[in-house]
């Protein structure tokens, strides 16, 4: 079993850069043979329950497919790292038509097997995002993530440079039984057993035979990581002057960042989508700030407990969908921060979001930057993770 190289988050940011888009109101009947895009394929599973793939390969048009040559994956849902490179010399690559993979769970000790074509609808919702890029005609997806789950369960994603859409949550793979010999031959000769090999691969991902030990396989967890709720983000300062980076004359900065993560491995900046969305329950929060000459830059790290049982009471009680808003308060001195979730009259406070936050006057460079808040002291932030993230 070969040992996974852990990824530095440059080289992740590598994985997700992004092309030239127009904004196309085409669907799959009349589109044109010039329909071509580039994208990468790439395949994951989450950090705790990873896999090993006999072949992965994904449909294209009518007669193509790729094999996706990363097999061995536990990247995170939507975080695929991709070894095949279409770049834009190529021409580009029709939209992904179906998927054709065969793997073993780690975790579960099981095979599983998924050979389809992609409906109509997946196919022209893949379509609409690559052909509509992200925030402008300036970028468009480049990658097409397969996100294998315990279960059998597998999802689809796009990703861009500063954006992840789940395009599908409810493909559902068929469990197989075959023996470790015909799974991989060098395999059984490596180590004989399937609990031998499981184990060994297990323990090439950090924390994951821990987690096994302590969690188990939650088999309902992803579901309710892919619930939507219709709701707003809203961040109020009570400082008149205080203003969000990204929305300020400083917002080609670096760090003028405003974006939201969510459980499902989705992300995107918050000015891509103001108002009421449809979204899943927010994992993370990045926020930059100034007020004046000073800027603060904020890291909310959200409970999974908390919000996996706030979300659902708040937003969907009763089995009636209500739409509603997550607002941050941010005091006149940034170091008191009110959350909570509201719609209609329902009000849940979340009390144990974890946040820290940095600042950093004019002339400072961000080595000078200060800790004014931190209310998880005993633990690294690298260390806060959703348990199927």
């Amino acid at each position: 079993m070969k040992r996974i190289t852990i990824l530095n988050y440059l080289t992740l940011l590598l994985l997700f850069f992004c092309c030239t888009s127009c904004d196309s109101k085409r669907t799959m009947d009349n589109m044109k043979n010039d329909s071509l895009f580039v994208w990468q394929p790439a395949l994951t599973a989450p950090k705790y329950y990873p896999v090993e793939a006999q072949y992965a390969r994904v449909m294209v048009g009518k007669d193509m497919n790729i094999s996706m040559g990363e097999t061995n994956v536990g990247y995170g849902l939507g975080n695929g790292f991709s070894t095949i490179d279409f770049g834009a010399g190529d021409g580009g690559l029709s939209i992904p038509t179906g998927l054709d993979v065969l793997w073993l769970s780690f975790a579960e000790k099981k095979f599983y097997r998924f050979k389809q074509d992609f409906s109509k609808e997946i196919q022209e919702k893949i379509l609409k995002y690559f052909q509509r890029g992200l925030y402008d005609d300036k970028e468009r997806y480049s990658c097409f993530v397969v996100t294998l789950l315990p279960g059998g369960k597998i999802w689809l994603s796009l990703v861009g440079t500063s954006l992840n859409r789940t395009v599908c949550d409810s493909l559902q793979a068929e469990e197989v039984w075959m023996s470790l010999k015909d799974f991989k031959e060098d395999y059984y000769q490596a180590f004989g057993t399937l609990d031998s090999l499981c184990t060994s691969g297990l323990s090439d991902y950090d924390g994951a035979t821990e987690n096994l030990n302590i969690n188990g396989i939650p088999l309902g967890l992803w579901d309710k990581y892919a619930k939507r709720y219709p709701y707003d983000i809203n961040i109020r300062f009570e400082d008149k002057n205080a203003i969000l980076k990204s929305e300020s004359q400083r917002a080609e900065e670096v760090d003028a960042e405003a974006v939201a993560y969510f459980s499902t491995g989705e992300y995107y900046e918050l000015r891509l989508n103001k108002g009421v969305y449809d979204r899943p329950a927010l994992q993370k929060l990045i926020l930059s700030w100034c007020v004046g000459e000073t800027c603060y830059h904020g890291e909310f790290f959200f409970d999974e407990e908390e919000v996996l049982k706030a979300f659902p009471a708040v937003f969907a009680s009763d089995g009636q969908i209500m739409a509603g808003s997550l607002n941050i308060e941010i005091s006149k001195y940034n170091n008191r921060f009110i959350i909570s979730l509201v719609s209609g009259g329902k009000h849940y406070q979340l009390k144990d979001t974890k946040i820290h936050v940095f600042c950093q006057k004019g002339g400072d460079n961000e080595f000078d930057a200060q800790v004014v808040y931190n209310n998880h002291r005993d633990i690294h932030s690298d260390d806060i993770q959703f348990i199927g993230e």
